[in-house]
């Protein structure tokens, strides 16, 4: 007898989940939980989300950890922090820079697999929502639904995997996932 596959819906983390730091003129990924701070909403969205059925994943690229720009403790610090504030099932990190070229790191739809196999997840009935194209490569390679959360509105025209949706904030992403499931 099967067991019935599951959905879900995995999130990028810096700048979707929480805001990304801005320092020495770029943005990057916190790098203590005092500089974690989450988007406004998101715990009653989660909320509503498990509530129908979807399992919530974490999919993170954290090259940071492997370059030595922030510590083991303080990554596995922080996403304690997110745990305690957030119902996530699995969070699953990359810790490679992209010139290590590794299996893992997206836009690679590896995590995203190794997850739906672990936990019984129907891909094509899932979402992959963040904030860069290495998210939505991602996303489409595993056959999941994607959104792209940009603050800026015309974008399409210069990604070469373009998302099925695109929201202003991980809010408005959630609220895409509550409107196509009730179609």
């Amino acid at each position: 007898m099967k067991l019935s596959s599951k959905k879900a819906v995995f999130f990028d983390k810096d700048g979707t989940l929480n805001y990304s730091v801005f320092w020495n003129n770029k943005y990057r990924a916190p790098r203590k939980v005092s500089e974690t701070f989450f988007y406004r909403g998101l715990t009653e969205q989660f909320q509503i989300l498990n509530e129908l059925d979807f399992l919530i994943f974490l999919v993170t690229n954290q090259p940071d950890i492997s370059n030595g720009d922030i510590e083991s403790i303080n990554y596995s610090e922080i996403i304690n922090h997110i745990r305690k504030s957030f119902d996530i099932v699995e969070v699953a990190t990359c810790i490679h820079s992209s010139e290590k070229q590794c299996l893992c790191r997206k836009p690679s739809p590896r995590l995203l697999f190794d997850l739906s196999s672990r936990h019984n997840i129907e891909l094509k009935n899932s979402w992959m929502v963040g904030d860069r194209i290495s998210d939505i490569k991602a996303g489409k390679l595993a056959g999941c639904k994607t959104i792209l959360i940009s603050r800026e509105l015309n974008v399409f025209s210069v990604y070469d995997s373009k998302p099925d949706y695109l929201a202003s904030s991980t809010s408005d992403a959630i609220l895409k996932i509550l409107e196509e499931r009730n179609n």
